[in-house]
Formats: structure tokens, sequence, C-alpha cells
């Protein structure tokens, strides 16, 4: 089990560290990665101690927070305020969706991200 928790830990601590460095060029700003390590760790054992799922920098989340216009990481509060609330007071609307309807939110979710441009110049891309 260890190697599998290392390749875990190196892909959570890869992915944090790139999209760091991706927000800190694109807004200016400077990144720090042993701070970004040690809040990462703090977290992973604050999450572990609590019997919680490890955490990591996404790319996915942090992109869609900022299509979103969030700006803080008060954002993820207020995300996890709405879904314990929807958890503990709505779900029993949303327990008789299909699983189709709940695929199609995520992907409705995640179309604003996709660059249509950049896939055409993909594919008309042609390596020598």
């Amino acid at each position: 089990m260890l190697p599998l928790a290392f390749a875990c830990f190196l892909l959570a601590a890869v992915e944090t560290a790139a999209i760091g460095r991706t927000f800190a060029a694109k807004h200016g700003g400077r990144l720090d990665a042993n701070q970004e390590f040690l809040a990462l760790a703090g977290a992973n054992l604050a999450a572990g101690l609590g019997g919680g799922f490890p955490v990591s920098g996404g790319m996915s989340q942090s992109l869609v927070n900022e299509g979103g216009g969030a700006h803080t990481p008060l954002s993820g509060a207020i995300s996890a305020g709405v879904i314990l609330v929807v958890t503990l007071f709505l779900s029993h609307l949303l327990r008789t969706l299909p699983q189709p309807v709940l695929a199609a939110v995520v992907l409705v979710a995640v179309a604003g991200l996709f660059q249509f441009s950049t896939l055409k110049h993909l594919l008309a891309w042609r390596s020598p």
C-alpha cells in the first residue's frame, strides 16, 4: 500500500504546484512552494485525523472558481456551506433524479472550460 500512497502524494503535490504556478503567472503573483506544500500537509493531516479524504489543489476546481469570479478562499467556504445545506435539507428532492441528469449538470459546469478553437488548432496540426 505504501507505493500507492506515495504515488497519490506525488500526483497531488505536482498538481498543486502546477496550478499554483499557473495562477501566479497569470495574475502576476509569486508562488512560495514551501508554504504551498506546508498548507497541503496541514490540510491532509487534519483530514487524516478527522477521517476525511485526502486533499490537494485541483485544476478543475480552481478554474471553475475563477470562471465564477472568485478571488479569495471564501468561495470554498461558501460552496461547502451550500453543499451542507443541500445535503441536509434538499437531498430528498435530488434522490429521484436519474444519473444522466446529474451527468448533464457536470457537463454544463465544465463546458465553459473547453476551448473549441484550441481543439481545432490541435486537430489541424500535423507532425513532420
